[in-house]
C-alpha cells in the first residue's frame, strides 16, 4: 500500500558509522534524503540542551502546524529518567528545543511514547508513563506555548521571564486563582505594542507562555529592553489586576 513502508536491515548501513549515517533500517521504497543537522546527519540529537535529554532522544510524534512542524519526543536524562520534550521546526529538519514546565525543562516528567493530535487550539496527547504499563491522557492549549499545571494559586501572579536575558525565546509564567479573562502583551520601550501573546479566557491555574522574539507580523525584533504586561479580570468582573515586568533580548 502506498505510504506504508516495509522495513529490512541493511548490514552495510547498520550503525552510525556506515553509509546510511544514523539510520539502522531503511524502507524498501525510496525516500528522498534532505539536509540534516544533528550528529551523523540526524535532525535531532541528544545532549545539545544539557537538560532533560542528556543521554538519549527517540520516538518522535510530529504534527504539521501553521508555522511549520511540532515534535514531542522521548528524552532520557543522565539519571536514566524518561521525559517528554518539545521542539519546533519551520522545515522539519532544523529543530529548536522549547522548554516546558517539567523537571530540567521537559514538557512532561517520567513519560514516553507520545501520540498527539490537534483540534482547533486544543492539543490532545496520549502517552506512556515511566515504570508502568498504562496510557495517560493530557490536553493543552497552543501546545507547550501554554501549559497548565496541576495546582491553583491563591492570588494573581506574573513571574519574571526566564531565561533573561534571552535569545531566541523566553518563558513567562503567570497564575490565576479563578477563571479569568487574560491578556498578555509585549511592548517596546516607547510603549508600542509588539505582539499580543494571550487574549482569551482561562480556567484557574498556573500557566506559561513562550515568546519567540517575533512581532505580530512574524518578524524577529531587534535586541533591547521590552516590557510585558498582564491584565486579568475574573469572568464576573469583580476582580482585576495589572502587572508589568521588563525583559531583555540579546542577539
Amino acid at each position: 500500500m502506498p505510504g506504508r513502508a516495509r522495513w529490512r536491515v541493511s548490514p552495510e548501513r547498520a550503525g552510525r558509522g556506515g553509509p546510511g549515517g544514523f539510520g539502522r533500517k531503511r524502507p524498501l521504497w525510496p525516500w528522498l534524503s534532505g539536509l540534516r543537522s544533528g550528529f551523523d546527519g540526524a535532525v535531532l540529537d541528544f545532549g545539545n540542551s544539557g537538560m532533560f535529554d542528556e543521554t538519549m532522544v527517540a520516538w518522535p510524534a510530529v504534527i504539521k502546524s501553521e508555522q511549520g512542524f511540532e515534535m514531542w519526543y522521548f528524552g532520557l536524562d543522565n539519571l536514566n529518567v524518561a521525559r517528554l520534550g518539545y521542539a519546533i521546526s519551520s522545515d522539519g529538519v532544523n529543530w529548536v528545543r522549547i522548554g516546558g514546565n517539567g523537571t530540567k525543562g521537559a514538557s512532561i516528567d517520567e513519560a514516553h511514547f507520545a501520540s498527539v493530535c490537534k483540534q482547533g487550539d486544543l492539543y490532545q496527547m496520549w502517552y506512556g508513563v515511566e515504570g508502568g504499563d498504562i496510557v495517560n491522557y493530557a490536553t493543552s492549549l497552543k501546545a507547550t506555548d501554554v501549559e497548565v499545571m496541576n495546582n491553583i494559586p491563591k492570588t494573581y501572579a506574573l513571574h519574571q521571564n526566564y531565561p533573561n536575558p534571552f535569545n531566541p525565546s523566553t518563558t513567562i509564567e503567570y497564575g490565576l486563582p479563578i477563571s479569568s479573562k487574560v491578556r498578555i502583551v509585549i511592548y517596546d520601550v516607547l510603549g508600542r505594542e509588539v505582539i499580543r501573546l494571550i487574549d482569551s479566557e482561562h480556567a484557574a491555574g498556573f500557566y506559561s507562555v513562550i515568546w519567540d522574539g517575533k512581532n505580530r507580523t512574524g518578524n524577529l525584533v531587534a535586541s533591547g529592553i521590552y516590557i510585558y504586561r498582564i491584565v486579568a479580570e475574573d469572568v464576573k468582573g469583580e476582580q482585576k489586576i495589572l502587572r508589568i515586568k521588563k525583559l531583555l533580548l540579546l542577539k
